[in-house]
C-alpha cells in the first residue's frame, strides 16, 4: 500500500504540519506536531526529526527534504516574528498608537 503525497499545510500555533496523501485509492490527511520550534531553532534540524519520526509518511524517498526544511524556516520565521513584536511593543513604552493627523 504506497503513500502518495499530495499537498501539505502548516498551522503556527500549535506549530504543525499537515499532509494530504493518497493510499489505497483514498485521499487521507495527517497532522504531524513539530516540537522545538522556536526562534533560534535550526530549520534543517527540525526537518530532520520530522522526516525521522514519519518516516512512512515524510520520507525522503516520497517528500523532498527540502520542501520540509523550507516549511520550518517558515515556522521558525513566524516564531521570530512574533518575538521582535512582542519586544516592540515592550519597549515602546506601551504609549498609544501613531497619532494621525485629522486632515
Amino acid at each position: 500500500a504506497a503513500v502518495e503525497p499530495r499537498s501539505f499545510g502548516i498551522t503556527f500555533d500549535p506549530p504543525s504540519i499537515t499532509l494530504v496523501y493518497a493510499k489505497e485509492q483514498r485521499l487521507r490527511k495527517r497532522t504531524m506536531p513539530v516540537r522545538g520550534v522556536s526562534a533560534e531553532a535550526d530549520p534543517i534540524t527540525l526537518a530532520a526529526q520530522l522526516q525521522e519520526a514519519h518516516a512512512s509518511l515524510l520520507g525522503p524517498q516520497l517528500v523532498a527534504t527540502e520542501q520540509i526544511e523550507r516549511l520550518m524556516a517558515k515556522l521558525v520565521e513566524h516564531k521570530k516574528k512574533r518575538r521582535e513584536r512582542r519586544e516592540a511593543m515592550r519597549g515602546s513604552g506601551g504609549g498609544g498608537g501613531g497619532g494621525g493627523s485629522g486632515g
